[in-house]
């Protein structure tokens, strides 16, 4: 008889803004093993800053009550903010004695630790000698905790994965372009918006989503300067069925960040068989074989947007070629049952 196992999950709002919110709520979504329970502890909601402390402060109450029944405690983490609220609940899982896995999802998780002071990398390195696994999203993240922050052993890969959509793309006829994230700089919008200003020029019929929240009025202000204002439609943030709409009726998907961990917009976008331009940074490539399941670029190239765009504008059959092979890729290797197993099987090995 399998040993029942209790977990306490501890991260954002399943239903928050943002890629770890959306990888937890595919977990939840899927469901566990019978034999695994899970509780989960809300440490983050969007609100002002009276309202995040409330809901911070609640995270600890509840942490307090649940922990003594738990056998692990899983939490999800990011940089910045994130890092200091879960390093606090990492602190008092490590006090009542329970395995802890951090699951790190932050894409600039290395520029938070190299422009750290000395103490804070001390703090850091402590959280993480208090993890029992962590959990990181690619070969490269893995390389770097290695490098610098934790031990070989607790180190282990897990990808993001996605549930996979019944849709199927037939027609890349369109020529809508989508982006999906924060709406900043890191993000690498204000590169594509450049690169889309002298695209459409070329092809009238073009026009970019914008599916994000975040600077909208400096971004709006940006397309106005480049004439192109009535081709950029801002959507703000969308979710369910409004994303399920509009990865229906746009064929090509750009992210063109500067840092990333494995961005589920990715994932998502290339499982509905659009055709995936985004930057070789964090675990993209392990994503994006270029030219064969989507375009690579490098970050800050704005130019290479414009190149890789009115190429598959030019060649509407690669559009689809490229689809195709991405929509096999996701379902290959990226499905999410695949990292829930992972998740399970880790969760039996630490209870033992």
């Amino acid at each position: 008889m399998e040993k029942h196992i209790k977990c306490l999950m501890v991260g954002p709002g399943p239903k928050e803004r943002g890629g770890i919110s959306a990888v937890i709520n595919t977990y939840l979504q899927i469901g566990f093993r019978d034999n695994i329970e899970i509780k989960y502890i809300t440490t983050y909601k969007d609100g002002n800053k009276l309202y995040k402390l409330l809901i911070f402060l609640g995270a600890l109450f509840k942490l307090l009550i649940y922990i003594g029944f738990a056998d692990i405690v899983h939490i999800h983490m990011a940089g910045g903010a994130s890092f200091y609220r879960k390093a606090i609940v990492a602190q008092m899982a490590h006090m009542f004695n329970k395995k802890i896995i951090i699951h790190q999802h932050g894409g600039a998780f290395d520029q938070f630790y190299r422009k750290a002071d000395l103490r804070k990398r001390q703090l850091i390195k402590s959280v993480f000698s208090h993890a029992d696994r962590v959990i990181l999203l690619s070969k490269e993240w893995k390389d770097f905790f290695v490098k610098e922050i934790c031990e070989e052993d607790k180190a282990i890969v897990v990808f993001n994965g996605v549930i996979i959509p019944d849709f199927q793309r037939y027609d890349y006829s369109d020529k809508n372009l989508l982006f999906i994230g924060r709406i900043d700089e890191k993000k690498g919008i204000y590169d594509l918006l450049e690169a889309f200003s002298k695209v459409v020029h070329i092809d009238k019929e073009l026009r970019l989503y914008v599916a994000g929240v975040g600077e909208e009025e400096k971004l709006m202000e940006k397309a106005k300067l480049l004439c192109i204002e009535d081709k950029v439609k801002l959507l703000g943030w969308v979710r369910g069925k409004e994303k399920e709409r509009i990865m229906r009726k746009c064929s090509i998907m750009i992210l063109p960040s500067y840092t990333e961990g494995m961005p589920i917009s990715v994932l998502e976008a290339m499982s509905y068989g659009m055709c995936t331009i985004a930057s070789d940074v964090g675990g993209i490539p392990q994503i994006i074989d270029d030219d064969v399941n989507g375009l690579l670029i490098k970050a800050g190239h704005p130019e290479m947007i414009e190149q890789r765009v009115n190429y598959l504008i030019k060649y509407p059959e690669e559009k689809e070629r490229i689809g195709y092979n991405a929509r096999m890729k996701i379902c290959e290797e990226f499905d999410a049952q695949i990292g829930q197993v992972k998740i399970q099987e880790l969760y039996c090995e630490l209870v033992g």
